[in-house]
């Protein structure tokens, strides 16, 4: 009885291990999905706004800035 008790204690640490593994693995996820959507929305703009190598963007940062922040209103403020 004491062993099987010891074996289920075992079993749940590794269980709860790996499912903060895998909370860790989605939050990365979720981090790098937002980074690629805020470039995708930064180049299609770039894009409609220039040539097809969006150029209308070469040289302009603070273009960056106003995309992401139309894109993600609330979530970036003045000093970024």
């Amino acid at each position: 009885m004491i062993k099987n008790r010891k074996s289920a204690a075992r079993s749940r640490a590794r269980k709860q291990a790996y499912m903060l593994e895998l909370e860790a693995e989605v939050a990365q996820l979720k981090e790098m999905n937002e980074e690629l959507h805020r470039k995708q929305v930064f180049w299609s703009q770039c894009t409609s706004h220039g040539d097809a190598k969006g150029n209308a963007c070469e040289g302009h940062p603070q273009v960056l800035g106003r995309v992401l922040m139309k894109a993600h209103p609330g979530k970036f403020n003045k000093e970024h």
